[in-house]
């Protein structure tokens, strides 16, 4: 399984020294268990399994990285061409379905 390693800010991870091999065994571990818990997928991308659940684990966040995450995709988007955004929306919703999020 693949996964992105994030950790806290320090000036280890800012010169680009990578987590011991013990903490990434047990983000590894960690990993496994979340995906024989049923939360995660096995499949890469790894996501959550039910959009509820994400949104429970995005309820837990700081506002602050709550808005991080929110506008990583608007800069992204930005000067993008119709073509392109076309091209993301297909992707998105052959990927995760359509309306999941919707309010109906």
């Amino acid at each position: 399984m693949r996964c992105m390693v994030i950790v806290k800010g320090n000036k280890e991870s800012e010169a680009g020294v990578l987590p011991s091999p013990e903490i990434l065994n047990a983000m590894g571990k960690f990993n496994e268990e979340l995906v024989k818990a049923g939360i995660l997928t096995p499949d890469e991308p790894v996501r959550f399994v039910h959009w509820l659940v994400r949104q429970a684990i995005y309820s837990l966040l700081a506002p602050a990285e709550r808005l991080y995450r929110e506008a990583r995709p608007m800069r992204i988007y930005e000067g993008a061409t119709e073509v392109i955004l076309d091209s993301l929306a297909r992707q998105l919703v052959k990927r995760h379905g359509a309306g999941q999020g919707s309010a109906e």
